[in-house]
């Protein structure tokens, strides 16, 4: 006795069963586009970087370092990052100064003195980057990024002291100035490690450190005076020196505060 052949199953059914699988198949890519789409980290997105550095103390301009940067990234894995950076520190002190003599002539003689001096020191630095960042996802919330990218710095100091000792009984008054000076401008290469925990979909906080390799150039300056008030010793002298030099400087970890939009 022959066996029934089975029951072939009818286009319908055959469509609506392979429309399941598809869209099993695909709720999950559907998913994860939307995520993609709303994600800080997406392809077309903009964003605006604000960066300190907490070893400045930030008091009312004497001291002060920030960094103003934007980037759009082209995927989200890659992004171009551009911006600024300006530091500027000053400080100013008074004390007193003393010293002690002992000349050895046909009739050796000692002398101490003691006086007053002030000290001035002031750096600027401005410095102008373009990095390429590429980032990794840690967690749904946290990534890590390296960048690299050339900037062009400029850096200026200055530095002077006064010590001033005044006339008495054994010697004349006399008064001692230093200074020295730096303007020097370099071309580098800059390597950067961080990281930014979004704690909002467009908010994220974070924190950044590398270094920089380049080509300095620039001139270095220093000169002193030192003379008696009666006029019976003057000294005074001057120096100036071209710098041109190959440089590697570690860049100070900062915090960073980044708006996507």
């Amino acid at each position: 006795m022959p066996f029934p052949s089975p029951k072939r199953p009818s286009f319908p059914r055959t469509l609506a069963a392979t429309l399941a699988v598809l869209g099993s198949a695909l709720l999950p890519l559907a998913a994860q586009a939307e995520d993609a789409a709303d994600s800080p980290l997406r392809s077309g997105a903009w964003a605006a970087e604000f960066e300190l550095d907490p070893s400045y103390r930030y008091d009312f301009g004497f001291t002060s370092g920030v960094t103003i940067s934007a980037k759009r990234h082209h995927s989200a894995r890659s992004a171009l990052r551009f911006g600024a950076s300006i530091a500027f520190n000053e400080s100013e002190d008074k004390g007193e100064a003393s010293y002690e003599r002992y000349y050895y002539y046909s009739n050796p003689t000692f002398s101490s003195k003691r006086g007053t001096t002030e000290r001035h020191s002031e750096n600027h630095g401005y410095t102008l980057f373009l990095h390429l960042q590429r980032y990794h996802s840690v967690r749904d919330a946290m990534s890590i990024f390296w960048e690299l990218g050339p900037s062009l710095r400029y850096n200026e100091s200055d530095y002077s002291s006064e010590y001033i000792y005044p006339f008495d009984f054994f010697a004349p008054g006399e008064i001692n100035r230093d200074s020295r000076s730096l303007v020097a401008r370099s071309a580098a290469l800059d390597l950067g490690l961080g990281f930014e925990w979004f704690f909002n979909r467009r908010l994220s906080l974070g924190a950044r450190g590398g270094a920089w390799w380049g080509y300095s150039w620039g001139t270095e300056s220093s000169s002193y005076e030192t003379y008696t008030t009666d006029n019976s010793y003057y000294r005074v002298g001057r120096d100036r020196n071209d710098l041109k030099r190959v440089t590697f400087q570690t860049s100070p970890a900062t915090v960073t505060f980044s708006a996507y939009f």
